[in-house]
């Protein structure tokens, strides 16, 4: 079974030389197995052309999220492209699963008015991809939100636990039973 993750940690990483920006993280697992993940920092917007940056942090936390959400989102249609011509199924509607109320809350279309005016511009297909039942949000904690670890420091044995949902201890007994193809 297909399984989708999507993070991000707001301003978390205080370094002078990271300016506050946001890192957003994404996971996809195929049986068990990680087949994709992505840990980058995000600066959304635009610093003045005589300032040698490529960006500033966001200032709303629910904004991250959904920016996280959102290029998860593309990495999964992407995903759905390349399954679909290696003749491997791909569920619709995917479910990404996101920790975080607000997100789960705008991609539903579940909020009256918000002060998102300029994520609901950007991410306007996020809504789309959930009006054509491609794919939908779904809660899940954060203690088994695996994304969290392409996002922020965790301490060791959250990290050992969201590692081993996607990341399975190997036996030498294990490598010596799998039959390689022989090249020559």
């Amino acid at each position: 079974a297909w399984r989708f993750y999507s993070d991000s940690d707001h301003a978390g990483n205080t370094e002078t030389s990271n300016r506050y920006k946001s890192h957003w993280g994404g996971l996809a697992t195929l049986g068990g197995a990680p087949v994709l993940f992505v840990a980058r920092s995000t600066g959304v917007a635009m610093a003045h052309p005589d300032i040698d940056e490529d960006g500033h942090a966001d200032t709303s936390s629910a904004a991250v999220e959904v920016y996280a959400a959102g290029n998860m989102m593309h990495e999964m249609l992407h995903l759905a492209y390349v399954a679909e011509d290696m003749g491997i199924r791909f569920p619709k509607p995917a479910v990404l699963q996101v920790d975080n109320d607000a997100c789960k809350l705008f991609i539903l279309g579940e909020t009256k008015h918000t002060k998102l005016k300029h994520i609901m511009i950007r991410q306007s297909w996020v809504r789309s991809l959930r009006d054509a039942n491609i794919i939908v949000p779904r809660h899940v904690p954060s203690k088994k939100n695996p994304a969290d670890i392409f996002t922020k420091p965790v301490k060791e044995e959250l990290f050992c636990q969201l590692r081993h949902m996607f990341m399975h201890d190997c036996h030498p007994h294990t490598i010596d039973a799998i039959s390689l193809p022989v090249q020559d």
